[in-house]
């Protein structure tokens, strides 16, 4: 009942009432703020986040005789850590591992080694981002997690397995990423939101070798079981936008462009901006090849503004480079027309950036009037 009085308070409000209550310094109420979080995940992140943020201010509150604190805090800033990898807040999501890791020296008779392992699968997404690339040390931890996870959580272990793909996919062995998800499709339910995952990563890797047959299959496979789970989730967007890939690669522009425009207003809606502002870019270089002459200036302002703000909000490399090479854009399209072909560098650079190492913008064409 508490957490649903806490509900109907506008969320801005909701870390002071926590704070500030010490109803909510209770173990039950710390659990179903973190089992609401859960449930957020793939539907309202941004809701998530703030969940878990106020679980483990709790957790800091409850008295230090509770059975549940070591238990609690572990789960707190673990999940806490998953929310903040979401963001691209890594170098906070590391810290939050560093903190559930603490509560596994508590002796504490619930926290072993599928623990510890669900860790070191955590500290391996983060270091399988751009802006953290270190895929040997990914593999690594993936080595070490995946037998433990193979003798006491099978789910885990498919996660672990696909995320080992995904780092091989980044690392540019897209053949190698492939087999590791064959397999884990063949071995899924069919029906299941894991197969969902793996059938769009299965359709992302066709679209990049140019297979554009295979890539739509597995897409049309993708769409149809996340919009059985639900059309406003991140993982139908992240489906919509493969599907404008493999649409793109088709010479379907008008429908691609209705994709990556239902995909940009998702992801900006779940406050993931940077995923938002990639998708928007690709919007725009179908509109290009849909005709070469629009004019697409007041929209790359609106996004070189857009990216500035989100990069002085998120204190990290990968921003600060986006806002630079929407910045060249802006400047660009306010001096000359703006072709495919410059979008097309900006956009490949984007997504260099999000798959591996983080490195510095440089523009191809300086603009005319700087």
């Amino acid at each position: 009942m508490l957490v649903k009085e806490l509900f109907l308070e506008p969320s801005h409000r909701w870390p002071s009432i926590v704070s500030g209550d010490e109803r909510y310094w209770d173990a039950a109420v710390i659990k179903r703020l973190l089992e609401q979080a859960d449930l957020d995940y793939d539907t309202n992140p941004l809701r998530g986040l703030l969940l878990t943020d106020m679980a483990a201010d709790a957790c800091e509150r409850l008295r230090i005789q509770d059975r549940d604190v070591p238990s609690l805090r572990y789960t707190a800033y673990k999940e806490r850590s998953t929310y903040q990898r979401r963001f691209g807040r890594f170098t906070n999501a590391l810290s939050d591992i560093d903190a559930a890791e603490s509560a596994l020296h508590s002796g504490d008779p619930s926290l072993g080694s599928v623990q510890r392992a669900t860790l070191h699968y955590a500290r391996a997404l983060v270091y399988a981002e751009p802006d953290f690339w270190q895929p040997e040390r990914a593999i690594q931890l993936l080595d070490e997690a995946e037998p433990v996870f193979l003798a006491a959580s099978p789910e885990r272990a498919r996660a672990a397995v696909f995320l080992r793909g995904a780092v091989y996919e980044r690392s540019g062995n897209v053949y190698a990423a492939l087999r590791i998800w064959h397999a884990l499709a063949e071995s899924a339910e069919s029906e299941s939101g894991d197969y969902a995952d793996v059938a769009r990563s299965i359709a992302a890797c066709y679209a990049v070798l140019g297979q554009v047959q295979q890539a739509g299959q597995w897409c049309d496979e993708a769409l149809r079981l996340n919009a059985q789970r639900g059309m406003t989730s991140v993982s139908y967007s992240k489906a919509l936008l493969v599907q404008g890939h493999v649409l793109s690669a088709m010479e379907r522009y008008l429908d691609a462009l209705g994709a990556y425009t239902q995909s940009e207003q998702m992801f900006s809606a779940f406050g993931m901006e940077d995923t938002a502002l990639r998708v928007a870019l690709a919007g725009i270089r179908v509109r290009l090849l849909i005709d070469s002459a629009a004019d697409v200036r007041a929209r790359l302002v609106e996004l070189a503004n857009r990216s500035a703000a989100l990069d002085v909000k998120e204190k990290h490399r990968r921003p600060h480079v986006t806002a630079e090479a929407f910045d060249y854009l802006r400047r660009y399209s306010e001096s000359q027309p703006v072709t495919v072909d410059v979008v097309v560098f900006v956009e490949r650079f984007l997504d260099d950036i999000t798959s591996r190492a983080v490195y510095r913008f440089v523009a191809p064409i300086p603009p005319r009037v700087m």
